[in-house]
């Protein structure tokens, strides 16, 4: 039903501000939260970033990170990989995307996420980045949270 964005996936690991907003739509959701590898491989910068900012106490990175290995291990994390469907799903969303007038500029890593849930049928996005919105409205997914 929704693949998450790295940003918004990090909330349920890393507490911010807005995460009881995301862990209640995780929570309320009928289908484990599902995400691009390419998530699963950010976590590593997003992670480590919180660490040496001080959002995360020494030590900590390597719990959270060790807790969503064994959460897609376990299968309570959904993972499309990087393979040749989403690769050809690219081609076609960034034709979609940069044909506009004017262009949507999106960039690559958000077009992953993007061709992930185009490849994996999902209907919502779960993302806060305004350009990665507008892309997943033009292409026909629902948002969340919403407008």
């Amino acid at each position: 039903m929704s693949l998450w964005d790295t940003s918004t996936f990090a909330k349920l690991y890393v507490p911010e501000a807005d995460s009881a907003l995301f862990q209640q739509h995780a929570d309320e959701a009928s289908e484990l939260p599902m995400v691009a590898r390419l998530a699963i491989l950010e976590m590593q910068r997003v992670v480590r970033f919180k660490a040496i900012t001080g959002d995360l106490q020494p030590g900590e990175a390597e719990s959270v990170l060790r807790e969503l290995r064994e959460e897609v291990a376990r299968g309570e994390v959904r993972v499309v990989e990087l393979d040749g469907a989403v690769e050809r799903e690219l081609e076609r969303i960034m034709r979609i995307c940069y044909s506009q007038s004017p262009p949507l500029l999106l960039r690559t890593a958000d077009a992953l996420h993007l061709c992930s849930a185009s490849v994996a049928r999902e209907t919502e996005i779960v993302c806060t980045d305004k350009l990665m919105r507008a892309a997943a409205t033009l292409l026909g997914f629902t948002l969340f949270p919403p407008a």
